[in-house]
């Protein structure tokens, strides 16, 4: 075996550690947490990139962090598309695959989940967050559900002057059920109320009607904002087949709109319209919308949509995609 130099190995250890920088934790979710750089700008640091290894629900990031942190503060490394992480780079690239499996499992649980929740369906968690509107509680690996106060039994609410409080602490376990979800905020809703006190209580009498969502005021993270709530809505939203489906809907619903105006001979499209997101990590954001011939190829839809991220800026010069899905009208490039 050869020898390793000593200059060259403390050379490559100061090189290693000029790529770290310290980072403030702001705020905690059940896939990791976001983190104030040197200059205010903000970052994800993704669960898998903790180390040591971390369970993906918001008390166990809460945790680490608190227990990671020097002077309130992260030791981390710039990976580019605004996370971060706190492996080393010859460590990310050791557990390249490890990392990705871990990030899809978590995707694949919360799809899911989000196809195939049951209502009726009791389910343990842990408070991770307790607000003046409500509580959220962990679900799975990755995802964490709201449930309103009006959703939380009289015993577990308090006065507090003129409103109620709750009286959970956060690491308490609680039993719940997941009664809706949200495509707007991509979030779900959950409740504490007894299957037959919810009934009683009318909570099924305005069923048919829009229903406002009720939402904690929670620091949302930067590709959710205000834009998200925009695209919505318009009837974008996240993609899946429920939501290529609302899409579909909407797309017709407008062409008929101009058909009417133009009257009886109107003149059918040539063209489809897609919607083009981009994703990172679990985070969706809608950026734009293609007009295409209907005969062109799939390939040529997947080339427009990544020239049109370079065009606006949202792909960089020199930056690769990790690949292009199509799902109905809804093209998303994984950043």
């Amino acid at each position: 075996a050869f020898d390793e130099d000593p200059d060259l190995a403390a050379l490559e250890a100061r090189l290693e550690e000029g790529t770290f920088l310290m980072a403030k934790p702001v705020r905690f979710r059940p896939g990791g947490c976001f983190v104030r750089l040197p200059g205010g700008q903000e970052a994800f640091l993704p669960v898998e990139h903790f180390s040591p290894s971390t369970e993906a629900s918001t008390n166990a990031v809460r945790q680490a962090v608190n227990k990671l942190s020097r002077d309130g503060k992260l030791r981390v490394r710039d990976i580019g598309s605004d996370r971060v992480s706190m492996l080393k780079a010859h460590e990310e690239a050791l557990r390249g695959q490890e990392l990705d499996a871990r990030r899809r499992k978590m995707e694949e649980g919360i799809e899911k989940l989000r196809e195939n929740y049951n209502p009726n369906k009791v389910m343990v968690g842990f408070v991770s967050s307790v607000q003046k509107n409500g509580i959220f509680v962990s679900v799975i690996d990755g995802l964490d559900a709201l449930i309103p106060l009006k959703e939380l039994p009289s015993k577990f609410l308090e006065e507090d002057g003129e409103v109620q409080k709750p009286t959970l602490a956060v690491g308490q376990a609680v039993q719940f059920r997941i009664i809706r979800y949200s495509w707007q905020s991509d979030g779900f809703v959950a409740t504490m109320m007894p299957l037959a006190a919810r009934s009683r209580s009318g909570a099924g009498a305005d069923r048919g009607r829009p229903r406002q969502e009720e939402e904690v005021e929670r620091p949302p993270s930067p590709d959710r904002s205000e834009g998200a709530k925009v695209w919505a809505s318009k009837g974008y939203s996240v993609v899946s087949s429920e939501a290529a489906l609302e899409l579909n809907q909407w797309l017709r619903s407008k062409m008929e709109d101009k058909k009417s105006k133009k009257g009886s001979k109107a003149v059918v499209k040539s063209t489809v319209t897609y919607l083009v997101s981009i994703a990172r990590g679990m985070n969706t954001k809608a950026v734009g919308s293609l007009d295409l011939e209907k005969n062109v190829s799939e390939k040529e839809v997947k080339q427009a949509a990544v020239e049109l991220l370079q065009k606006d800026g949202h792909l960089k010069a020199g930056e690769q995609h990790k690949g292009v899905t199509i799902t109905k009208n809804i093209i998303s490039v994984k950043l």
